[in-house]
């Protein structure tokens, strides 16, 4: 059937487990020599410290595994690189360049600008579209640029090409 185990440790903590379980748990207790709700407690309060450390199996883009720890995935950056200011890195770069560029030069451009900061595991870790943190932020950057009539859509410049408009020759940054 089912044993009942109390638990007190700052709060009561009442588990009905299996029996196997519960034998299994105070064999071991009893061989540590600890009774069997504190631990029982130690059990969860290690759990509830390691799962805000867990490291998690994400594939990378090559599709190499790597471990990314979750206290990392939840991080703050050390600085806050506003939308607008690599937008205007972009239209910058881009400037210097003719007006147009393939994406991964201006990419690389960025990051070099950035370096310092794009280096840390905040920025490097893998988002949404399978993209490191700080390429998805200056896509964001790039397509808020397309929104504001700086860069041309990927129909008139070329697929992977970023483009400046006309508007953008003229735009000046506050």
């Amino acid at each position: 059937m089912c044993n009942m185990l109390n638990i007190v440790y700052m709060k009561n903590i009442t588990l009905f487990l299996p029996d196997s379980t519960y034998e299994a748990l105070n064999h071991t207790a009893e061989a540590t020599g600890i009774e069997l709700p504190h631990f029982c407690s130690n059990i969860l309060t290690d759990f509830a410290a390691s799962s805000r450390t867990v490291k998690q199996q994400e594939k990378s883009r090559n599709g190499n595994f790597i471990q990314i720890s979750q206290d990392v995935r939840d991080s703050k950056p050390d600085k806050v690189i506003p939308q607008m200011q690599l937008v205007e890195k972009i239209v910058t770069f881009l400037r210097k360049n003719g007006g147009k560029s393939d994406k991964v030069s201006v990419e690389r451009a960025i990051f070099e600008d950035y370096k310092s900061e794009f280096s840390k595991p905040h920025w490097q870790t893998i988002v949404g579209g399978n993209e490191l943190r700080w390429k998805k932020n200056t896509q964001f950057a790039r397509n808020t640029a397309r929104e504001m009539g700086l860069i041309k859509s990927p129909k008139e410049s070329g697929h992977g090409i970023w483009a400046l408009t006309d508007k953008a020759w003229k735009w000046k940054f506050e």
